[in-house]
């Protein structure tokens, strides 16, 4: 009996973590003061989640409560991200901003 090893080719490892293509990008600037600006929040929690299409999400609804105290706002609105993981898009927005909002709460209350 012949022993005859099988050829095995090469072993290659590869790392399936992806390289990030990132643009760099500025901040607007900063608002000097919060008094008689139009405020929006961009709530990301789907319905019965604490957010969603009814009603604004308690963690903004508490911060809501807190910036009230301290400043004196044209108005409050509040708006639902079309998608939870994505940026806002452009269209919504740009209508927003015409609409009169100066200042944005934007983030991820999970």
């Amino acid at each position: 009996m012949t022993n005859v090893r099988p050829r095995v080719a090469p072993l290659r490892l590869l790392d399936p973590v992806a390289e990030l293509a990132r643009q760099p990008a500025e901040l607007a600037p900063r608002v000097k003061d919060l008094n008689s600006r139009v405020l929006v929040f961009f709530d990301n929690l789907p319905t019965g989640a604490g957010g969603g299409d009814k009603v604004m999400n308690t963690f903004y609804q508490e911060m809501r409560a807190l910036l009230e105290e301290r400043y004196r706002f044209a108005d409050v609105r509040w708006t639902i991200k079309p998608e939870r993981n994505a940026p806002s898009p452009k269209l919504l927005i740009d209508s927003i901003v015409a609409g009169g909002a100066e200042v944005g709460v934007n983030g991820s209350c999970t």
